[in-house]
């Protein structure tokens, strides 16, 4: 049996991040802040085996960026699109 893949897609506004999971379908949203921020990387740590999209539009993703890896100890790249990857 193939797994298929898992993404969490990461649509970054002003006031809030929208989290939405493909394999479960479902969403969340959380406060554009710090503690919003974190919230929502604890939550997209949980998800296992995931790749991560991240809309990114006029610069509101920058707090956001990385933080899966340094919250995880995992290690990120990022490709020559800005995105990044864990390795």
């Amino acid at each position: 049996m193939i797994e298929e893949a898992v993404y969490v897609g990461v649509d970054v506004a002003k006031s809030a991040l929208d989290v939405a999971v493909t394999d479960s379908g479902e969403t969340r949203r959380f406060a554009n802040d710090d503690e919003g921020v974190s919230q929502a990387v604890h939550y997209i740590a949980s998800v296992k085996q995931a790749e991560i999209i991240l809309e990114a539009t006029g610069n509101l993703e920058m707090p956001g960026r990385g933080s899966p890896g340094r919250s995880s100890g995992e290690p990120w790249s990022q490709d020559q699109h800005g995105w990044e990857r864990k390795l």
